[in-house]
C-alpha cells in the first residue's frame, strides 16, 4: 500500500518561504538554492519536522561566540526542546498518522561573514520519535532567516529523502552574555522542514 502523507506543518515552510521570495535580493537569491514546495494538500509522500530547539557555540578564537562582524568560523551543538515530527497526516481525503513528539539534536559547524548572516551545516543529526532516522543539511543565513537544503534518511523504511525546511534564530537569552566583538554566545532556533518522498513511498 502506498503511504499518502500529507503535511501540515508544511503550511509553516510555505509561509516562510513566502516570506524569503518576496524579501531583499540576496535573501531570494538563497531561496533559490532550493526546489519549490508543493502547495498544501497535494498529495505528495512526505515526511514532516517542526522544531524549537537551542544551539551553543564553540569558535576558533576561544571566546564561543559569534563575531559581530568579522568571520569567526566555528562549531555548535544543538538540542531540541521542542520538536514535532509527522510521517501522515489529514489532508481532507484520507486520515493518516498526525505524528507526535520527537527529538533532534546533533554537532555542526558553521561560518558567518556578519552575526546571522552565513551558513550551517550537520550531518547525522539524531532524530527519534513516530519518524526516526538521520539530518544532513546545510542552512544558507541571511539577517537570521536561514533556507534549509539537505537530505533526512528515513531509518523506518531505508530510504534518503531531499529535504527543504527554513529556520529562524535569534540570541539565546539564556546564554552568557557576550564579550568583545561577539554578537551572541548561543542561538534560539525555530525551524520546519519537508522530506519528500519517491513514488510509491
Amino acid at each position: 500500500m502506498i503511504k499518502r502523507r500529507f503535511l501540515t506543518l508544511g503550511a509553516v515552510a510555505l509561509s516562510a518561504t513566502a516570506l524569503l521570495l518576496g524579501g531583499p535580493n540576496g535573501t531570494r537569491a538563497l531561496a533559490q538554492q532550493i526546489p519549490p514546495l508543493p502547495p498544501p494538500g497535494i498529495g505528495v509522500p512526505s515526511d514532516a519536522l517542526g522544531v524549537v530547539g537551542f544551539a551553543t557555540i564553540s569558535d576558533t578564537d576561544g571566546d564561543n561566540g559569534v563575531d559581530l562582524t568579522a568571520s569567526d568560523p566555528g562549531t555548535f551543538t544543538f538540542a531540541s526542546t521542542a520538536a514535532v515530527c509527522a510521517s501522515e497526516v489529514l489532508d481532507g481525503l484520507d486520515a493518516g498518522d498526525p505524528g507526535g513528539p520527537c527529538t533532534i539534536s546533533g554537532n555542526g559547524s558553521f561560518v558567518n561573514q556578519v552575526c546571522g548572516t552565513g551558513t550551517a551545516s550537520g550531518s547525522g543529526f539524531s532524530v527519534t520519535g513516530p519518524e526516526p532516522g538521520t539530518l544532513s543539511f546545510t542552512i544558507w543565513f541571511n539577517a537570521t532567516i536561514g533556507v534549509i537544503e539537505g537530505a533526512f534518511n528515513d531509518s523506518t523504511e531505508g530510504s534518503t529523502e531531499p529535504l527543504a525546511g527554513v529556520v529562524l534564530i535569534t540570541a539565546d537569552p539564556f546564554a552568557p552574555p557576550p564579550g568583545g566583538d561577539d554578537c551572541a554566545r548561543g542561538f534560539g532556533v525555530v525551524g520546519g522542514g519537508v522530506a519528500f518522498e519517491g513514488p510509491g513511498s
